[in-house]
C-alpha cells in the first residue's frame, strides 16, 4: 500500500491535521493526540476520558489509549462518515473525566513500569524515572495537539470537517526540540542478587542517534546485527557457553526526550555476575567484525519486518504516523526506512556498531541469581 501525504496544515486554534490517502483501503482511520495536563501522565489521562458516547455512534469504533507516553483517541471509520468521527473526538474533549484522582496511583503505576525504567533510565544520561508529580485534580479538560487522518478521504473534505467540530477546541501547540543523544558516565555492572530467581537478566542501555539522524539507520541494521533473534551474533555467542540463552535481543527505542539501546538477555542456570561478564565480552566481539553477506540480508529483512511490515494496517500506519509527528519526525518517518536502508553500506553499519554498541557505552543492570553456580552446570548434567 502506498501511502502519501495529502495535507499538513493547522486550524486557526492550533491543532494541526494531517491527511494520508490511500485508496487501496476501505477505512478511514484518525487519531488524535492529547495533551496530559494537570500532573496527569498518559495512561492516567486515558483512564478519566469518556468514550461510551462515542461508541454508540452506528457505524464507529473510537477507543482511548496510550502509546509509549503519547495518550491517544482511536476512530475507525467509512470514508463517508469522518464528520462523525470528528463530532464524537469534540464531545469527547468536551467532557468530564468519568473517575477521580487517586493519590496513590502515580507511586503504584510507577512500581508496575519495574526494574527497566526505575532502576537504568535515571542512570541513563539523566533521563525522567517517571512522570512529576504535580497538582491533581478531579476533572481535567485534555487539551489536542495533533489529528491524524489516515485512509480514502479527501484532504479539503477532512480538513473542513474538523474545522467545524474541533476548531473552536482549545488547542495546546507544542514545540518540539529535536532530542539529541547525550554524552553519559556508564556505571559498572549493578548486580541484583535473587536468591528465589531461575534465571539471570541483563538489562543495559546506551545512547543512540534519534530517529532522523544521520546515523540512526546505521545504527538499526547494528542493532539487529547483533541482537536481532536466535541467530543473531550475541544470541548465537552465549549459546556457546549457556545451554539456557532464552532471549537476547537489541533494539533502539526512542520517545520525545531522547534515543536509546536497549539490551535484555536472559539465560537460566546462570550466575548474574559472571553473565554481565560474558555478555559484555560477547557484545565487544560482535561489534568488531564486518557483517558476511547472510547476515546482513537477515538484519536487512528483520528491521523492515519491525518498522515498515508492522505497519501493513491502515490502523497501525495511522498510529505510528501520530507518534512520529508528536516527535517532530516527518508523518511517514517509519515508511521510509527501507530507502534510507537502501543507501547503507556495510562500512557505515560498522562503524556505527563500534560508535554505538560498544560495551563501554553501556549502563547495566543484572538481577538473579548469584549463588556458586559454574556457568556451564548444565552442560554437565
Amino acid at each position: 500500500m502506498s501511502w502519501q501525504t495529502a495535507a499538513d496544515t493547522r486550524l486557526a486554534n492550533g491543532l494541526r491535521i494531517v491527511v494520508l490517502s490511500a485508496d487501496a483501503t476501505p477505512v478511514v482511520e484518525s487519531r488524535l493526540v492529547l495533551i496530559a495536563t494537570g500532573g496527569l501522565d498518559a495512561g492516567d489521562l486515558i483512564r478519566r476520558l469518556d468514550v461510551t458516547a462515542a461508541r454508540t455512534v452506528p457505524g464507529l469504533t473510537v477507543t482511548a489509549e496510550s502509546v509509549g507516553d503519547l495518550p491517544l483517541v482511536l476512530a475507525s471509520s467509512v470514508p463517508d462518515r469522518f464528520e462523525d468521527v470528528a463530532r464524537a473526538f469534540a464531545g469527547i474533549l468536551a467532557g468530564h473525566p468519568h473517575r477521580p484522582a487517586s493519590p496513590g496511583r502515580a507511586r503504584t503505576e510507577g512500581h508496575r513500569r519495574g526494574f527497566w525504567r526505575d532502576v537504568l533510565s535515571r542512570r541513563l544520561t539523566g533521563r525522567s524515572a517517571g512522570p512529576a508529580e504535580g497538582p491533581r485534580t478531579a476533572h481535567i479538560r485534555p487539551r489536542p495537539s495533533l489529528l491524524i487522518v489516515a485512509g480514502p478521504i479527501d484532504a479539503a473534505t477532512a480538513i473542513r470537517a474538523a474545522g467545524r467540530h474541533l476548531g473552536t477546541v482549545p488547542a495546546d501547540v507544542v514545540p518540539i526540540a529535536r532530542p539529541r543523544s547525550r554524552v553519559h558516565r556508564p556505571a559498572p555492572p549493578q548486580i541484583v542478587g535473587d536468591p528465589e530467581a531461575e534465571y539471570a537478566t541483563m538489562l543495559a542501555t546506551a545512547p543512540a542517534p534519534y530517529p532522523g539522524d544521520q546515523d540512526f539507520a546505521a545504527v538499526l541494521m547494528a542493532a539487529e546485527l547483533v541482537g536481532g533473534g536466535s541467530q543473531a551474533r550475541l544470541h548465537r555467542a552465549l549459546g556457546r557457553r549457556y545451554p539456557g540463552v532464552v532471549n537476547a535481543t537489541c533494539t533502539v527505542e526512542h520517545d520525545a526526550t531522547g534515543a536509546w539501546l536497549a539490551l535484555r538477555i536472559d539465560v537460566t542456570g546462570a550466575r548474574a555476575d559472571l553473565l554481565a561478564d560474558a555478555a559484555l565480552h560477547a557484545l565487544g566481539t560482535a561489534v568488531r567484525r564486518p557483517p558476511t553477506a547472510a547476515e546482513w540480508a537477515t538484519a536487512k529483512a528483520g528491521v523492515f519486518q519491525t518498522t515498515v511490515a508492522a505497519q501493513a494496517g491502515t490502523a497501525q500506519t495511522a498510529t505510528s504516523c501520530a507518534r512520529a509527528a508528536a516527535y517532530g519526525l516527518p508523518p511517514a518517518f517509519w515508511l521510509s526506512v527501507p530507502r534510507q536502508l537502501h543507501h547503507l553500506g556495510a562500512s557505515e553499519v560498522a562503524a556505527a556498531a563500534r560508535r554505538y554498541l560498544a560495551p563501554e557505552h553501556f549502563t547495566t543492570a543484572v538481577p538473579g541469581l548469584t549463588s556458586r553456580l559454574h556457568p556451564c552446570e548444565g552442560k554437565r548434567r
